[in-house]
C-alpha cells in the first residue's frame, strides 16, 4: 500500500494515504456559505488555517482543493492538517472508522494508544518501535470493513512526531528533521520499521496523566466504559453530526468493542515510567 506523504504543489494531480486517494487542485477557494475557519456536511469540508492554506474537499466529485497562504514558504506545513482533519473527513466520509491515536503491530495484531494531547501516544508507539515492532500510523487510526466483513486497522504514512526530549530518550537528534509546523520542539521522525498492510486490531489503551498517582495503573474496560472510551477517542468527533454519520458510528463503535480489549492506563504526571509501560503493554500478549 503507498501513501503519498509529501504534498509538492505543482507536480501531483492525486493524493493517496490509508489507501484512499483523492484528485488534487490548487485554485483559489470561494468558502460555502456561513462558513468561517472550519466547516462540513455529507458532500463537503472547508478549512482554513491562517497563514498556512485552506482546504476544500467535494466528496461527491472527489476532489481535494488547496490555496496556499501567499506567506507561506515551507508547503510541509501544509501537511499537517492534510494527513490530520481534512483525511479524517474524507475517511468518514467514505465510511471508515477514524480513531485518534498511534498504533503498532505486536504478535500480527494492531495495538493502539490514543489519550489527550500530550498523554504519550506517540513516544509509546516509538518505544516499542525501538524494540523492533513496526509501525502501522500515527495520529490518524483508520478502521475500515474489509469484505469478508472483518475490521482492519489501514496503516497510514510511516512517520511518528516526537517532542525534542522524547527523541533525546531514544538516542536522536533533531536535526535534519522537519519541524510540525503548528508545535515548537516538535519533530517529524521517519521509520523504516513500518508494516504497510491491514491487520486486525487487537488491543486500544487510553494514556492520561493524574498528580495523584505514583505508579502506572491499567484498568481493563468493560461495557458503557469500554464504549465511552472509544467514542471520546474518535478522530474530530464533531464532524460526524454534520455529516449525518452518528448513527453509523455508534454501530461501528459497538462492534469495535465486542472484538478488542480495551484499557484505561493512568501514570503519574511527573514520570512517564516508559520502560514499565511498554512492558506491561508486551506482557497482555
Amino acid at each position: 500500500m503507498k501513501n503519498d506523504c509529501s504534498f509538492k504543489l505543482a507536480k501531483i494531480n492525486k493524493i493517496t494515504a490509508f489507501g484512499e486517494s483523492i484528485c488534487l487542485v490548487s485554485a483559489q477557494i470561494k468558502p460555502p456559505v456561513h462558513a468561517k475557519d472550519y466547516w462540513c456536511d455529507e458532500s463537503q469540508f472547508y478549512l482554513d488555517i491562517h497563514g498556512v492554506a485552506k482546504y476544500h474537499v467535494n466528496i461527491v466529485e472527489n476532489i481535494l482543493t488547496i490555496e496556499v497562504y501567499p506567506e507561506l514558504t515551507n508547503l510541509d506545513a501544509i501537511n499537517t492538517w492534510l494527513y490530520g482533519t481534512v483525511f479524517a473527513y474524507i475517511l468518514q466520509s467514505r465510511g471508515y472508522l477514524v480513531l485518534h491515536g498511534s498504533a503498532v503491530l505486536v504478535n500480527g495484531c494492531a495495538v493502539v494508544f490514543s489519550g489527550d494531547s500530550g498523554a504519550g501516544k506517540s513516544t509509546t508507539a516509538a518505544a516499542l518501535v525501538n524494540l523492533g515492532y513496526s509501525l502501522l500510523t500515527d495520529d490518524v487510526v483508520a478502521i475500515k470493513y474489509t469484505t469478508a466483513g472483518q475490521m482492519m486497522l489501514v496503516p497510514g504514512p510511516s512517520r511518528v512526531k516526537l517532542w525534542q526530549d522524547t527523541l533525546v530518550r531514544f538516542g536522536r537528534s533533531a536535526d535534519g528533521l522537519k519541524q510540525v509546523s503548528n508545535k515548537d520542539n516538535k519533530y517529524e521522525l521517519f521509520i523504516s520499521n513500518y508494516h504497510a498492510e491491514l491487520v486486525p486490531i487487537g488491543q486500544f489503551y487510553e494514556l492520561s496523566k493524574s498528580e495523584a498517582c505514583n505508579h502506572i495503573r491499567v484498568i481493563e474496560q468493560s461495557g458503557s466504559d469500554k464504549l465511552a472510551n472509544l467514542i471520546r477517542n474518535t478522530y474530530r468527533y464533531s464532524m460526524l453530526r454534520p455529516m449525518n454519520k452518528l448513527p453509523t458510528h455508534f454501530v461501528q463503535i459497538t462492534q469495535l468493542a465486542a472484538l478488542i480489549k480495551v484499557y484505561a492506563v493512568v501514570r503519574p504526571s511527573q514520570q512517564f515510567l516508559l520502560d514499565e509501560l511498554r512492558q506491561q503493554i508486551i506482557n497482555r500478549f
